[in-house]
């Protein structure tokens, strides 16, 4: 059985969920937003909270995640907020949005 949920529906689930600390609204409506554009038709996906707080992380700057990724350092060296999310565009997905980014741990 499946039914379809909302963005409010997609937010309350991980306010429910205890994962609502380290996201802001913003946040969860670009994931929100992602998810349902990327979404195949024929193989509906399952809203697994836990997982999606796990496998995707929210930031400010690109230049805050990559404080978590290679200690600070990426191949350009340079401390720029373009050349950042560059590096994340190469490496895994980046979901960008007005208040950050979420970038999908790797």
């Amino acid at each position: 059985m499946i039914k379809t949920i909302s963005q409010n529906d997609f937010i309350n689930a991980f306010d429910q969920m205890g994962r609502n600390t380290h996201w802001s609204i913003n946040g969860l409506e670009a994931l929100y937003d992602f998810l349902i554009e990327s979404e195949d038709s024929n193989n509906p996906m399952e809203l697994d909270v836990i997982g999606l707080d796990c496998e995707f992380t929210e930031y400010k700057t690109a230049l805050e995640a990559i404080k978590d990724y290679n200690g600070g350092l990426y191949e350009s060296d340079e401390e720029n907020e373009d050349d950042a999310r560059e590096y994340f565009r190469d490496n895994t997905m980046l979901i960008e949005f007005e208040d950050g980014i979420i970038i999908q741990q790797f």
